[in-house]
């Protein structure tokens, strides 16, 4: 009894090793199919969700589209206000032709032509009286396309004729004591200059004045004051400064009264002084000349006077 309870026993635990490898097999089939379910799961949800991301963008395409559209059709219809560069986009589609954008002395021409934008032509630098500024057959539109080719001063192999320029237009000066002229006040943008101080040419390119430079005057309150930009136009320099006339009511000694870096004010030396003499004006052209042999020309800008 105990030798065949011993060889049940020794079946019994023989056919155990035999039943295990069939549910593992089992198990890991299951194991198989639910985890292949899970990767198709895995591989769909990916798929669905781009295909969402997708409709999504293409209907706020659309609606970007559209807003687009209407507002594009809402500003046609609106009348736009008038201005001297849609007065000549107009005569460009009227007259059919294809040409290069506007340049300033077509822009003076219309606003020359049309009475409704002569206010806006001193912003633009167009000058008070209408024609002559930038006719190249005249002395000024010659010595204003001279002092263009010269880029302000900067190419200094142009100044001997930017000078012949200068001297001839000075022997027309229809202003000979412009001192008691009311055309010297105003606001004046340079167009050249020798003085290498004035345009920077020694400085570091960021401290460089951009190419607009000006100068107020008043010649009621004998001040003026000069401006230029730096830093890419964030920056504005200034200085101030009193004009004491002298006798023969063109020429005046410039006396320096403050210095303005940007937001930064400090007075100036008492032995910043200068010399001016101015040899040529009328209603758009300054033409002076400084103690240190420089030569300025500036255009006028505005007739307003600086406080």
């Amino acid at each position: 009894l105990g030798l065949g309870r011993s060889k049940t026993a020794r079946r019994a635990s023989n056919q155990v090793p035999a039943a295990a490898p069939l549910q593992s097999a089992t198990t890991q089939l299951l194991c198989e199919s639910s985890r292949g379910q899970q990767r198709e799961q895995r591989a769909q949800l990916p798929k669905t969700r781009l295909e969402q991301m997708a409709t999504c963008r293409r209907s706020r395409c659309c609606a970007v589209i559209y807003l687009a559209a209407a507002a594009h059709a809402l500003r046609n219809s609106v009348p736009r206000a008038a201005t001297p560069r849609r007065a000549v986009e107009s005569r460009r589609e009227a007259s059919r032709a294809v040409l290069d954008p506007a340049e300033d002395e077509e822009l003076c021409e219309v606003l020359a032509e049309d009475a409704r934008f002569r206010p806006q032509r001193e912003a633009l630098g167009c000058g008070v009286v209408l024609g002559g500024l930038r006719d190249p057959s005249g002395p000024r539109g010659r010595l204003l396309q001279e002092a263009r080719e010269a880029d302000q001063g900067r190419a200094t192999e142009r100044r001997a004729t930017v000078l012949s320029h200068v001297e001839a237009l000075e022997a027309l000066n229809p202003t000979p004591k412009p001192l008691e002229s009311p055309l010297l006040s105003g606001r004046w943008r340079l167009i050249y200059t020798t003085s290498d101080a004035i345009l920077g040419t020694k400085r570091f390119w960021p401290f460089k004045p951009r190419p607009r430079i000006l100068q107020h005057i008043n010649a009621r309150t004998l001040r003026a004051k000069n401006e230029e930009w730096v830093l890419m136009g964030l920056l504005r320099n200034s200085v101030r400064a009193k004009l004491e006339p002298r006798d023969d009511f063109r020429t005046v000694d410039v006396v320096f009264r403050r210095f303005g870096i940007g937001w930064l004010k400090f007075p100036a030396p008492s032995s910043a002084r200068g010399v001016l003499e101015t040899t040529y004006l009328d209603e758009e052209m300054r033409i002076s000349r400084g103690d240190k042999g420089n030569i300025f020309v500036l255009v006028r800008e505005s007739i307003a006077q600086s406080e």
